[in-house]
């Protein structure tokens, strides 16, 4: 203030509590980085998790055996007889095979 001024009434004359002060900006930072070093440990967790389900996880025998079957089923030739009506069973790549050359010809 300039020399000869009068501060108003309500005029704060007295400084802040530094100590109080640091003490709390301290606090605040740990709280901070706990919470930080917290969320980190869990997202790690979390995704150490996802992968073993989804990459890691022993498969059942059940499952490994009935895709066993469905490849063979995809991949071998059978003759199919339903009620009289006989249909033939050929492998997935042959039968691609096949629609591709027969599109190729008018």
């Amino acid at each position: 203030m300039a020399e000869g001024m009068i501060p108003p009434k309500d005029y704060e004359r007295r400084d802040i509590n530094t100590a109080l002060f640091l003490w709390i900006t301290l606090i605040g930072l740990v709280v901070v980085v706990i919470l930080i070093f917290s969320l980190e440990t869990y997202f790690i967790v979390q995704r150490e998790h996802v992968v073993y389900e989804q990459q890691l996880k022993p498969i059942d025998e059940r499952i490994i055996k009935l895709e066993e079957a469905e490849v063979q089923l995809m991949s071998e030739y059978r003759k199919i007889d339903t009620g009289g009506v006989v249909s033939y069973r050929i492998p997935v790549d042959s039968a691609m095979a096949l629609v591709l050359d027969s599109a190729g010809t008018p």
